[in-house]
């Protein structure tokens, strides 16, 4: 079994030949095209029901495969685990989860990770996971001038994990990923799926952009772990509405946060700029404009003066994330 896709691998061993459905092709679905889903909904028995694909590649907070089919065809409890089929009546995907309080709002795994799944399950009795060591996310329009891009797109590295993959192959925090295996990331989640398609030990072309200049990497990628995760010089910025300390070991034990180091945000006006972009009492600034500040002084010099937006990567918990804040 394989609870983060909530798919198993059942052996059987019959007195005589079984019928058995055809695993078809879920890279070749449309939205738009009809489908049926077979469960035993609410336990009365086995069910029908017709629909259409609403979606592909629907993320739902699912973990490593979070790459999901919507279907309008009715889902209901007792449904997860049945097949979901196409006109030729090939099975598509496997039907697993609904949207709480809506109707006509259905989700199944692509037939092709389960097939990654079962394929694992065979032969290792569990899934094996290739692991990066990044966090990501979307790069926002306000950021392409200050990143070198030409529009939004590619995946953010807002932390690279020490000792991982991407440490050694050379990734670092603020680079974009435009690449992943000659495959284009085109936003943040198409990079951990790119790396979930991937192979333990596979060495992997990146392309990306690091100092607004494209270059290549590679990448070998290992299994993945289950136990990683990744002073009172007061002075308040008119402009982006933010007061700032420098944060200090005794600074950081007494407000409870998890950096070491950067400028601790001790007040966010209500209604100013940093308010706006999501900026919170105890965020903990470590970059301005993609250089690292300790100090309160070095907050100031790297604030770009008269430039209508700035680029912050901040630490909350122990998360790392770039925000882009308008500075007037």
């Amino acid at each position: 079994i394989d609870r983060r896709t909530d798919l198993a691998l059942l052996k059987v061993k019959p007195n005589r030949m079984l019928p058995a459905a055809v695993l078809g092709n879920s890279e070749k679905l449309k939205v738009g095209e009809w489908v049926l889903a077979i469960g035993n909904p609410f336990g009365l028995g086995h069910t029908v029901t017709a629909g259409i694909v609403s979606a592909k590649g629907r993320v739902i907070g699912a973990g490593t495969f979070d790459d999901f089919i919507q279907t309008d065809a009715s889902i209901n409890p007792g449904n997860s685990g049945g097949p979901l089929f196409n006109l030729e009546g090939e099975v598509v995907g496997v039907n697993t989860a609904i949207r709480r309080g809506s109707q006509g709002i259905g989700f199944s795994i692509p037939i092709k990770w389960v097939r990654r799944v079962v394929e694992d399950l065979k032969i290792h009795r569990r899934v094996v996971r290739p692991y990066l060591g990044v966090e990501v996310q979307n790069v926002a329009a306000s950021m392409i001038r200050l990143l070198g891009l030409r529009k939004p797109e590619g995946a953010l590295l807002s932390a690279v994990v020490g000792d991982s993959p991407a440490e050694a192959a050379g990734l670092r925090r603020g680079d974009v990923i435009l690449s992943f295996g000659g495959t284009p990331v085109v936003e943040a989640h198409d990079l951990p799926l790119g790396v979930a398609g991937s192979r333990v030990g596979q060495k992997v072309q990146v392309r990306l952009v690091r100092n607004k200049k494209e270059i290549g990497l590679t990448v070998v990628l290992a299994e993945a772990s289950g136990g990683r995760r990744v002073t009172p010089d007061l002075r308040p910025d008119p402009g982006l509405g933010l007061s700032v300390r420098t944060l200090t070991q005794a600074l950081a034990l007494k407000s409870g946060v998890a950096a070491s180091r950067g400028v601790l945000i001790t007040d966010v006006a209500g209604a100013a700029h940093g308010a706006r972009a999501g900026l919170r009492k105890g965020d903990v600034i470590i970059e301005v404009n993609r250089k690292p500040v300790k100090t309160v002084e070095e907050y100031w010099k790297a604030l770009f003066p008269g430039r209508s937006s700035q680029m912050l990567l901040i630490q909350r918990g122990s998360r790392t994330t770039f925000v882009t804040v308008e500075s007037r």
